[in-house]
């Protein structure tokens, strides 16, 4: 499943939605034309249900396009789910034994060859297959769902330092006027840091904050002087 996604994604990238000959789908795949490894890709693509249309008017699918520009992850997730189960014999596999892939081989070959009339070889590769798509939709779903955990940065200890030089009144009236995450970060025992990111951090702001970490050092550097003198 995961390598039909993959083609899938090269369709879209290239032609969207729009609908394309057959002939191109093995181009955008990788493939010079037509042959049984690249008719084998394009029966795959129309099994897990991310291509819709034949001939001259085959094009990405709805579900495809869930999985490839979804709203959320969760759509996502169960667009992957419903594209893993898709193909028709993995439908008869689950609808067999109850919405449940038994862990030994043994049980789904024989429903393969006894019922369905599959040869020895290709029920294997049917089960592969069906083992490797059901594990992706379920690794999908469970990283979809880890939720982000805090990073705790520790400072390595410094001195004590003299209160940080007031910013500029542009900067100044963004902070006030914008609630920001705050970031706490301990300098020392009886010291810690206070860093709020207002707005889009980008390249500017970097350096600005570096230019008044820059004037702090300065000023720190000219008390120690003092005190020696």
């Amino acid at each position: 499943m995961d390598e039909s996604l993959r083609h899938a994604e090269a369709i879209y990238h290239a032609v969207h939605r729009s609908s394309v000959d057959s002939a191109t789908i093995y181009q955008l795949m990788g493939f010079s034309g037509k042959t049984g490894t690249s008719a084998k890709a394009l029966g795959s693509l129309r099994q897990y249900g991310l291509i819709e249309g034949i001939g001259e008017k085959t094009r990405i699918s709805d579900l495809a396009l869930a999985i490839l520009e979804p709203e959320s992850a969760s759509e996502k997730s169960s667009a992957i789910r419903t594209s893993s189960k898709s193909p028709d014999v993995f439908g008869e596999v689950l609808t067999r034994f109850d919405g449940r892939v038994p862990q030994a081989d043994e049980a789904i070959r024989a429903f393969l060859i006894r019922e369905l009339g599959f040869q020895k070889n290709s029920a294997d590769e049917c089960i592969k297959a069906l083992r490797q798509s059901l594990a992706y939709a379920d690794s999908f779903s469970r990283d979809s769902e880890v939720s982000p955990q805090p990073i705790s940065v520790e400072a390595p200890p410094l001195t004590e330092i003299p209160p940080t030089p007031e910013p500029d009144k542009e900067v100044q009236r963004e902070v006030r006027s914008v609630d920001g995450e705050l970031v706490i970060i301990p300098l020392t025992k009886e010291c810690r840091a206070e860093l709020r990111i207002v707005g889009k951090l980008n390249a500017r702001a970097i350096k600005n904050l570096i230019r008044h970490i820059d004037l702090l050092a300065d000023v720190w550097a000219e008390d120690e002087d003092e005190l020696e003198s």
